[in-house]
């Protein structure tokens, strides 16, 4: 079953974070699993499926500096804006990058930046550079970094959606897909085969989706396994856009 969390319910987690002590901090909020600063790691080792999700907000000109994580990862930006590396992004973009890939640095612009880091696997911490150059030369993995930016889509509000539209951010041949929905009040779309990956994120972007029993607004995230079926959201009643996400099927 897949698993989801909304964010009316991660709310409770949300505190203040220093990723560096004495540097400027971040607000972090948990939606699906542990995160690093939780220091509750779960029974999870490097390579083995282990969701974690959680929301990351930088208030204006916070810089966090380049560094690596043991996963691989999407971060999705989800208000606010600012720079990843060269990369500009703003919501609803993403940046992507493999286990072991050094990226950054992350700046927020003024109005601060939101980002969802979504992980397919569990991850200690960042690894900051140049201090860690050794770990990462001894991994030996190749370097996998890529962004996707806002798709041009119809512009019809949600409510007056006379059916589902789609639209693909990212595609590659080993599986990492970034694929946006729109979808009128109560519309589906049925999203790809799990399979073609190594898991998915599903993240409201837009509207409410209904799963569960319960409604799922702004940030609300859903995971789904590689052996699911094709996850289907369902748009509430002013309907929806979600973005999904999936994991590349094999590792950089």
């Amino acid at each position: 079953m897949p698993i989801f969390s909304p964010t009316s319910t991660a709310l409770a987690t949300r505190k203040r974070y220093e990723p560096i002590p004495g540097e400027p901090g971040v607000w972090s909020t948990s939606y699906i699993g542990s995160r690093p600063s939780d220091k509750t790691a779960p029974a999870a080792a490097e390579g083995e499926l282990c969701p974690v999700a959680y929301l990351v907000e930088s208030d204006a000109e916070t810089l966090i500096k380049p560094h690596f994580h043991m996963a691989d990862q999407f971060q999705l930006v989800v208000n606010g804006g600012g720079t990843f590396g060269p990369e500009t992004l703003s919501a609803p973009s993403f940046h992507y990058s493999s286990a072991y890939t050094t990226y950054g640095p992350i700046r927020a612009f003024d109005e601060g930046l939101g980002y969802l880091t979504l992980r397919n696997g569990w991850d200690a911490g960042a690894r900051w550079m140049p201090e860690h150059r050794d770990l990462w030369r001894a991994a030996k993995r190749p370097r996998h970094e890529v962004v996707a930016h806002p798709v041009a889509t119809s512009g019809i509000p949600l409510a007056q959606l006379r059916a589902s539209e789609q639209y693909a951010m990212l595609e590659s041949d080993n599986g990492l897909a970034g694929v946006l929905y729109r979808l009128p009040p109560g519309g589906s779309a049925v999203g790809p085969v799990p399979a073609l990956g190594r898991g998915q994120y599903w993240v409201v972007m837009e509207g409410s989706v209904e799963h569960g029993g319960e409604v799922l607004e702004l940030n609300s995230c859903i995971w789904v396994n590689p052996d699911e079926s094709a996850y289907a959201p369902v748009a509430g009643a002013g309907g929806a856009e979600v973005i999904m996400l999936q994991f590349p099927k094999h590792a950089d």
